[in-house]
């Protein structure tokens, strides 16, 4: 299996606040679970977005109510719902490929960390 490099990249610009602070508190997740690389940047990146995206609609959600008028004054449950449902789905399905769920973790298997401790080499 290909070995990409040690992840070391910075968050895409396209990150709000939000995607920005998810990027850094999964990375050192990530990282010790030994399942990202420089490979991974676009997924990560992805799995950020759609986390900052279901925020924002959540967000805007909780103000605006789970109904929404329009203009020709029909009442029809609010496109947030939709948006942030869509979202959720997107970040479920990403959090799965870097083993961020319980049952996603069941099927990631990882080889032995470098060790340069001679003991561990009798094994």
């Amino acid at each position: 299996e290909p070995q990409p490099g040690e992840f070391t990249a910075e968050p895409p610009e396209t990150l709000n606040e939000d995607g920005k602070a998810e990027w850094h508190r999964l990375v050192p997740i990530l990282t010790s679970m030994r399942v990202l690389t420089d490979a991974d940047y676009l997924a990560l990146g992805n799995l950020c977005w759609a986390f900052q995206t279901a925020v924002m609609a959540q967000r805007q959600f909780a103000t605006a109510g789970l109904l929404y008028k329009t203009q020709s004054g029909y009442i029809q449950p609010s496109p947030l719902h939709g948006i942030i449902q869509q979202n959720l789905t997107l970040l479920t399905k990403l959090m799965g490929e870097f083993g961020l769920t319980p049952a996603a973790r069941t099927k990631i298997s990882v080889g032995k960390p470098e060790t340069n401790n001679k003991w561990d080499k009798l094994e």
